[in-house]
């Protein structure tokens, strides 16, 4: 398990509109069989813990790969705003375009 750093876009996150968008990459040394029950997880701290995310999705711009993530979550499934737990369904160099929406700044 991993923190991914996220990049984000120019003007993002946006506290006014609650809305933040940008990229983040995975790497292969995620973590194989850990995790919910993809092959690898890790975790994205987005935004500061006093911003509730609401919404979250990711597309893979370099291959196949897809993922499914749970918001206000570590990868242990420990509560923590602005976080995002991910699993991917490869375990490699994948880069993801994001966007998501949050309360509070």
């Amino acid at each position: 398990m991993a923190t991914i750093t996220a990049t984000h876009d120019t003007g993002s996150p946006n506290f006014a509109l609650g809305r933040a968008t940008g990229t983040f990459v995975t790497t292969d040394n995620q973590g194989g069989t850990v995790g919910l029950a993809g092959p690898a997880v890790d975790q994205i701290v987005l935004l500061p813990t006093t911003c509730y995310l609401t919404f979250f999705d990711a597309v893979c711009q370099t291959g196949p790969a897809s993922l499914r993530a749970r918001c206000n979550v570590t990868s242990a499934l420990a509560a923590a705003n602005g976080t995002v737990a991910i699993e991917t369904n490869v375990i490699g160099d994948e880069t993801f375009r994001f966007h998501a929406t949050f309360l509070g700044s």
